[in-house]
């Protein structure tokens, strides 16, 4: 078998150096000036069968090396950052509930590699990051403010209160209602990865919900909203660490992001219904102005939740195009296609805001950005 090492970036010396050191370690050596994902592609095709390693090096320092864990649907938006930062990740490993955001992330990234929550996975993983030399990055960010417990069971009211709980319940193939078991699983993987850094985002959700994730988790979160980035108020607790550095509220309003200013006077007659009970505000009143904040995009919009417009001063109101929506979130227009319209907005409604994953991950060490 043909034994390759693939070595990417670095000066003519520094390659120079490490081509006589290793004149007689049996190896086939080949050399990308930077990280070109096609020219990456291209090599690896070629040496198909071989043992492949890779070897990273940035000016006269040789970089960081990470793999990513990602255990939901924002593995797309946390590789898209990691690239956009010129973070050295030598692979990815992703677990999505839905196979549109598999898709999705794949379209954004050649790291890119299913897996199936498992301690068999996990070690599995763990193996590689060591054999890489790899730092482990484990991320996930479910939708836990659709809950109101913490791992709860289907069609039973069994409630998890153990990792030992969970992990009896899973072997026999038990269902849990929604991602509101993912917390348990995230909590799992990252004692058997052991990861250098790690996050998990959720909702800004109620005290007890919050204070259930912190037993768990040992550790509190931090806030940070996507208002500092954004046309899009959106609040989110980390329990991460990473530093997190607070930002103010960018200029940035929905007038800013809006392709055209049609509003329709004619309106769905839910919008004018009262909005809870024993109150006068109407779901009308809760939709946003352009020269305000977007509200926080939810999954449920796409039921023509009020999220999904703005308002002008005489009560039109504008539904978000997905165009509009991507934006929104700090995303590149058309980066969900490939998907239908209605996968696209739940996506959007699901996934992480992309320039707050990045103002946190510019923490990690050696990030620089390169030229791709």
């Amino acid at each position: 078998m043909i034994r390759a090492t693939i070595c990417v970036g670095g000066t003519p010396s520094q390659r120079a150096r490490y081509s006589e050191s290793n004149r007689f370690g049996g190896r086939s050596l080949y050399f990308l000036p930077k990280l070109d994902l096609r020219e990456k592609q291209a090599l690896e095709d070629k040496l198909q069968g071989a043992e492949i390693k890779y070897k990273y090096f940035h000016g006269e320092e040789e970089t960081k090396r990470y793999i990513l864990v990602s255990i939901d649907d924002s593995a797309g938006v946390f590789l898209t950052a990691l690239t956009n930062l010129g973070i050295n990740l030598v692979d990815a490993f992703v677990s999505s509930s839905t196979k549109q955001s598999s898709k999705v992330a794949r379209n954004h990234s050649s790291w890119y590699n299913d897996f199936t929550p498992s301690e068999e996975a996990y070690l599995s993983i763990k193996q590689i990051a060591e054999a890489q030399e790899a730092d482990i990055i484990l991320l996930s960010s479910p939708n836990l403010g659709a809950y109101s417990k913490i791992g709860e069971v289907k069609t039973s009211s069994v409630v998890i209160r153990s990792l030992t709980q969970y992990l009896s319940l899973k072997e026999k193939g038990r269902e849990f209602k929604g991602n509101s078991h993912q917390v348990w699983e995230y909590a799992y993987a990252r004692s058997i990865l052991e990861p250098k850094y790690h996050m998990f985002e959720g909702k800004r959700v109620a005290v007890s919900l919050a204070t259930e994730v912190n037993q768990i988790l040992r550790c509190r979160p931090k806030e940070l909203n996507s208002s500092g980035f954004t046309a899009q108020n959106r609040e989110r607790f980390f329990w991460t660490n990473f530093s997190i550095k607070q930002v103010q509220p960018s200029p940035l309003v929905i007038l800013d992001i809006l392709e055209t200013m049609d509003f329709e006077a004619d309106t769905p007659s839910w919008i004018d219904k009262s909005w809870g009970t024993n109150t006068t505000t109407t779901r009308r009143n809760l939709i946003k102005r352009p020269h305000s904040k977007a509200s926080a995009l939810t999954p449920a919009m796409i039921r023509g939740q009020t999220t999904i417009f703005c308002k002008n001063k005489e009560g039109g109101l504008h539904r978000y195009s997905i165009t509009e929506l991507e934006t929104i979130q700090g995303l590149p227009k058309g980066y969900t296609a490939g998907v239908s319209l209605t996968q696209r907005t739940v996506l959007l409604g699901t996934v992480s805001t992309l320039p707050v994953i990045e103002h946190i991950f510019k923490e990690l060490p050696c990030h620089a950005k390169l030229e791709l």
